[in-house]
């Protein structure tokens, strides 16, 4: 007999509509797709995003002692009853678990903790089973490609004496251009982008190891007001200068250009 894991047992169903999860004010991603994000800062990253999905979360990891969330910093960022914790040694666990999920629409995100990336395989079966849902995936890996997926991100430390932020930077996306950005979070834990894009870096920044765990211990986001940034009637649902990814085309955007020669 073969093994079903269905989360729609535990946990509600999530909304079906299918749109973009607004990280920030002009910067979202795809609902219903399949992204990467690496970086040291990639658990920050997922809990923004968790924060602003609707449903429950699925979190999928190794369960290694010592490596799990800590309670504490996910009830900062969104309420811990929302996430379904599962544990799985191989990465072939962890990727069926994520299969699963998704084709139970029980989910609102479903993220997955992986040792490496995964093959083009794994990731169309994914897709699959996300066909026709608004689940968002998310696989998080240390470095490294993992194909087929709708975009990659890589997200930095880079805090300041009392200033909390990040750097997130657009490796990878389908018709959207390579980008870098600032992150900030105010004291209501809303996230906003800089005044424009970062130049592209020479290489990803190395935070101190005592950030690792600060990852988790920021102020609980809350939902974005959308009203001070209304669509642009002349392009959809996208507003010019927003980046979508994941949308058919895309918008326009400020572009990364080299400074100026003095």
């Amino acid at each position: 007999m073969t093994a079903r894991f269905d989360p729609s047992i535990l946990l509600p169903a999530a909304p079906t509509s299918a749109g973009q999860v607004e990280l920030a004010p002009g910067l979202g991603f795809a609902a219903g797709r399949v992204h990467e994000l690496t970086g040291p800062a990639r658990r920050t990253l997922a809990l923004m995003l968790a924060a602003r999905v609707e449903g429950p979360v699925v979190w999928i990891g190794p369960g290694n002692p010592g490596e799990g969330l800590m309670p504490q910093g996910v009830a900062r960022w969104t309420l811990p009853e929302r996430l379904l914790t599962v544990a799985a040694r191989r990465a072939e666990d962890r990727l069926w678990a994520v299969e699963e999920s998704l084709r139970s629409r029980a989910a609102g995100l479903v993220v997955a903790e992986l040792d490496s990336p995964c093959g083009l395989t794994p990731v169309r079966r994914l897709l699959l089973a996300g066909e026709g849902g608004r689940a968002m995936a998310l696989l998080l890996t240390p470095e490294g490609i993992t194909p087929g997926t709708e975009s990659r991100w890589r997200m930095d430390f880079a805090h300041r004496p009392g200033q909390d932020g990040w750097t997130l930077a657009l490796q990878r996306a389908r018709m959207v251009p390579p980008g870098r950005w600032r992150l900030r979070a105010d004291t209501r834990g809303r996230v906003f982008t800089g005044a424009a894009p970062l130049a592209p870096a020479a290489g990803p920044e190395t935070p101190p190891a005592s950030c690792a765990r600060a990852a988790l211990a920021f102020p609980q986001v809350q939902p974005l007001d959308c009203t001070r940034h209304p669509p642009d009637p002349r392009r959809g649902a996208t507003a010019a200068g927003s980046v979508r990814v994941g949308s058919p085309a895309p918008p326009e955007r400020i572009v990364d250009k080299p400074p100026p020669r003095p």
